[in-house]
């Protein structure tokens, strides 16, 4: 076949004098996990903040499996953390409970993660960027490809729909504020 698999990575000695490590994508583990389940995506945008009693309240009717983009602070229950950008996963790992499942980058290296999150169990969302698609995303075998580089947001919003979930919700998702 002409690759040398490293961990989640393979070497394509078809393109060798590249010299460029390929990701080897995969089906997510947590693919339809939550099948048929109610999911909220909150993210870090400045309405997380003006909603948040609104947020609570929708956490306590319902009963959603919680997912966390980023730097959400543990006031409520949290099932998932995801970090597809490293600097924000440096930043805000502290942030990480042992209940919580941890969704990761397929990007981050394997020491990275060890560095800041010690022996934590974690997933891997499997995304890939490819220019080459007609339109901004497309989900093929479970692993997801954006025309662009993805956000968290979008990339959170794909996973929960690989879960299994068909009500997505979503709440804190308009910009990133930085200084809150």
């Amino acid at each position: 076949m002409g690759r040398f698999y490293f961990d989640n990575y393979y070497l394509n000695f078809i393109n060798l004098r590249k010299n460029i490590f390929f990701l080897r994508l995969k089906k997510p583990e947590f693919h339809n996990k939550h099948t048929g389940k109610k999911i909220l995506i909150i993210g870090t945008g400045p309405s997380f903040y003006k909603e948040k009693e609104k947020i609570n309240t929708f956490i306590k009717n319902n009963n959603p499996i919680v997912i966390a983009i980023n730097n959400i602070p543990n006031d409520f229950k949290i099932d998932y953390r995801i970090f597809v950008n490293r600097s924000r996963f440096t930043n805000y790992s502290n942030l990480i409970r042992e209940s919580q499942e941890l969704i990761l980058s397929p990007y981050f290296k394997k020491k990275l993660i060890y560095n800041y999150i010690k022996n934590k169990k974690y997933l891997l969302t499997y995304y890939k960027v490819d220019n080459s698609i007609t339109n901004s995303f497309e989900i093929r075998n479970n692993i997801i490809s954006f025309k662009n580089t993805p956000n968290a947001g979008f990339v959170a919003i794909l996973s929960a729909y690989i879960m299994g979930s068909t009500d997505i919700n979503i709440a804190g998702i308009d910009g990133y504020y930085k200084n809150v």
